[in-house]
């Protein structure tokens, strides 16, 4: 810094040429900037003309805080690398963020799963004003300079993050481990459960000794469970998982209430499986009826 007055700074740069950062510029920055521009201090600055009627050249902070946040916008989108940052506005496209001093948009269509499920109604504010201030994991997938253009992904970052959690998770779980979960989604085949950043998969057959035609039947996507981790795999980072075990066998219960050579009756359930084993009966006797 070479030279402050109410109204004006100049600025020394290496060369010995004089920027004057305008009384305009003085009055966007904060409170902070401001007291911090003290005669020797340095200072990055960005020129916005060469010359001016006073002879210096017009040089801006704001836009060289601007200019550095770009910068490491196009290192991120490089690197892939994870940004943090709040959720500072929304749209009836998607949420806004700051990065930096850089406005940045997340489209609806990147936001994470998790997220989207809350994102219930028909307005804006009805899906997106209760996550203002909330804190976000987000990765650049688009800097346009020229058309102030940046996109940002939180599904991308949230895939990464969860994708690192469950290798940690995964070498701290130990079969026969009985941990709480969520239930994040439901397939065909079986329920995924996050277990705090990782998800493991209840298989249908894992669900209940009770025959289970869907995972729907007896869980629904946001419902807290208990299970049983059955297996760990850390090489195809998969997890299983079992409600089942944590119920009583019921053969155990068979065992206490029958004994062999005991004589019960039941009632037939499922005719179809004794077709076969009949047929040695009912076969001679329908071919002698014929005659």
């Amino acid at each position: 810094m070479h030279e402050t007055n109410p109204t004006q700074i100049l600025v020394r740069f290496q060369e010995g040429l004089l920027g004057m950062i305008p009384p305009r510029e003085l009055e966007r920055l904060d409170r902070s900037t401001i007291e911090g521009l003290e005669v020797g201090a340095e200072v990055r600055a960005y020129v916005v003309r060469t010359s001016s009627q006073e002879g210096y050249m017009i040089v801006s902070i704001s836009r060289a805080r601007e200019e550095q946040d770009w910068l490491e916008a196009e290192m991120h989108e490089r690197e892939r690398s994870i940004y943090e940052t709040t959720i500072n506005g929304y749209n009836k496209g998607g949420l806004i963020i700051r990065f930096g001093r850089l406005r940045g948009f997340i489209p609806a269509s990147q936001i994470s799963a998790e997220r989207e499920q809350r994102a219930r109604g028909e307005t804006p504010d009805e899906r997106w004003s209760a996550m203002l201030n909330e804190t976000i994991l987000v990765k650049v997938v688009e800097v346009n300079r020229a058309r102030n253009r940046l996109i940002l992904s939180e599904r991308a970052a949230t895939r990464e993050a969860r994708e690192k959690r469950k290798e940690m998770l995964i070498s701290q779980l130990n079969v026969g481990e009985i941990r709480t979960g969520r239930v994040i989604s439901l397939t065909d085949f079986g329920a995924f459960v996050d277990l705090g950043g990782a998800d493991g998969l209840i298989h249908l057959t894992e669900m209940s000794w009770k025959h289970v035609n869907h995972p729907r039947d007896l869980l629904n996507v946001g419902d807290e469970v208990r299970v049983k981790v059955i297996n760990v795999d850390p090489e195809r980072k998969r997890i299983g998982l079992s409600m089942k075990s944590l119920e009583e066998d019921p053969w155990d219960e068979i065992q206490r209430e029958y004994k062999e050579d005991q004589l019960v009756q039941g009632r037939i359930t499922n005719s179809r499986a004794l077709a076969p084993s009949l047929a040695w009966w009912t076969g001679p006797k329908s071919r002698g009826s014929s005659t």
